[in-house]
């Protein structure tokens, strides 16, 4: 269903939330319906930190939510709404899943840590070629 509904490709957002995950939805609901714009799909899951140690911002309590766009229906202002959001509550944001975020320098100093970080066998081949990219 998603590759039919999403022909252009799709955004998606994979953000960590550690407290007030009811309050971080009622903000999202209000931001989507104040500018009249959806994700078609939210997903919602329960997060365990690991007892191992692992460099990475969502080896934490808390919940993982999901939000996915059609890259053809957000525009570049609702994108800039939704990455404002984020840094106003103070969210984590999974690197691998918004590239157009690490491009666009949002996380610069998460990703120093990462390439300097020994432990960084999560990293997929996107994720290194992003991080080549953001050399100085």
């Amino acid at each position: 269903m998603v590759p039919y509904l999403c022909k252009n490709g799709h955004l998606e957002y994979k953000i960590l939330v550690k407290d007030n995950l009811i309050k971080i939805l009622k903000n999202f609901k209000e931001l989507f319906s104040t500018y009249k714009f959806y994700p078609y799909y939210i997903i919602i899951k329960k997060l365990y930190k690991s007892k191992k140690n692992y460099f990475y911002s969502f080896n934490d309590n808390g919940y993982s939510l999901v939000l996915a766009f059609d890259r053809k229906n957000i525009n570049i202002e609702n994108r800039k709404r939704i990455e404002n959001f984020i840094k106003k509550n103070n969210l984590k944001i999974n690197m691998g899943k918004t590239d157009s975020m690490i491009t666009n320098k949002f996380n610069r100093e998460a990703a120093k840590k990462i390439r300097k970080s020994e432990k960084n066998s999560f990293m997929s081949i996107f994720k290194s070629n992003v991080l080549n990219n953001l050399k100085n």
